[in-house]
């Protein structure tokens, strides 16, 4: 199930960044696909008006000579609207003299006035901005040339539906890569997801795995804890011979609560630590008591089979240890009755030999 939402949410995110790049990094790809070609187009426009301004004003000494530049550019021009740029010729008052197109001789310009209105060329940026803005029309107006000694004007025009039948294919093909850039990368995506979602899983069943031995052992160690208890208190109850010859065997500690001397019988001891190198005697009943000996003296002579040295700090009798749980990598944690204000912490070293001590 966690799988199902990491190729969701992976699927998902990649969908959305494609989205986002795509949207975005589309239009300006085309824009600078466009602006080399307009420019280039641009240049060619206005070298052709230059020509054909010179050209007509060469041939125009007269009327009957106007009528003959003027057939032939209209049949140099013939049909050429449908090209990337074309020529058309018109008067000063915007009448259409020449045009690719024969039906529209004849007709008004739209977009001129008077030779006043001649410019330089239009710039690759403004055309591209005038296709957006202006998809419906066909043209624009690119450059004008007025021919010397004439009243007319050689304009070229930018066929600005052809750029934009361009920009348009160059739009879907851009899409389809894209699309199929994503689904190649949301495919790759889905594979290092199954591939790190395998690996993790694998941790997971490992870890789950000594997890169990861990739990196995411990269950072990608990019960060989129960065992140990309950041959100790048959021991006791059923031999009470005493190596007096050991100090080990010392039935009695002097202990102090406040000023007060007070004995504790070993069998009463629940554990004993120390704190801020002060020694604590705590007893089965819960009450507390202090030592002046230090923790390997009171050692030396406790019952190596009721009491084991946990660590530095304390001992812990065998009778108070309630439950053993994991604590860190290789460590045991001891829980006591009753409760203790300090963590009782058997370490690496020591672990190994509390298991052989509760197994003996």
């Amino acid at each position: 199930m966690k799988t199902n939402r990491f190729y969701l949410y992976g699927g998902l995110a990649c969908v959305v960044v494609f989205m986002a790049f795509t949207l975005i990094a589309s239009p300006l790809i085309i824009k600078a696909m466009a602006l080399p070609l307009i420019e280039s187009e641009i240049s060619a426009l206005k070298q052709n008006v230059d020509q054909v301004a010179a050209l007509a004003s060469i041939n125009s000494d007269d009327d009957n000579s106007k009528r003959k530049m003027q057939t032939i550019i209209q049949n140099w021009t013939a049909n050429s609207h449908t090209d990337m740029h074309f020529l058309s010729v018109i008067d000063w008052s915007g009448k259409i003299i020449s045009y690719p197109e024969a039906i529209k001789i004849n007709n008004t310009m739209e977009g001129t006035q008077n030779a006043s209105s001649v410019k330089n060329a239009q710039s690759a940026e403004a055309i591209y901005e005038y296709s957006a803005d202006y998809a419906g029309l066909t043209n624009q107006i690119a450059y004008m040339a007025p021919v010397p000694k004439t009243d007319w004007i050689v304009v070229g025009h930018f066929n600005t539906e052809k750029l934009n039948a361009l920009t348009a294919q160059w739009q879907r093909n851009l899409y389809l890569f894209f699309t199929l850039l994503g689904l190649s990368i949301l495919l790759f995506v889905f594979i290092i997801i199954r591939r790190i979602s395998n690996f993790y899983d694998g941790q997971l069943s490992n870890k789950l795995f000594d997890l169990k031995d861990e739990v196995v052992s411990l269950s072990k160690l608990n019960e060989s804890l129960s065992q140990y208890q309950q041959n100790l208190s048959t021991d006791t109850t059923s031999n009470q011979t005493v190596d007096l010859n050991k100090e080990t065997s010392k039935k009695r500690i002097l202990t102090y609560v406040r000023n007060e001397l007070l004995p504790v019988f070993t069998d009463d001891i629940a554990y004993i630590y120390v704190d801020h190198t002060i020694t604590y005697i705590v007893r089965k009943d819960g009450k507390r008591s202090t030592s002046n000996e230090s923790l390997d003296l009171i050692y030396s002579y406790l019952d190596e089979r009721s009491f084991f040295r946990v660590n530095r700090q304390v001992i812990v009798a065998i009778s108070a240890i309630k439950t053993i749980t994991k604590f860190g990598n290789s460590k045991l944690n001891i829980e006591v009755t009753p409760p203790s204000e300090i963590d009782i912490i058997i370490g690496k070293n020591k672990a190994a030999a509390f298991k052989q001590w509760l197994d003996s």
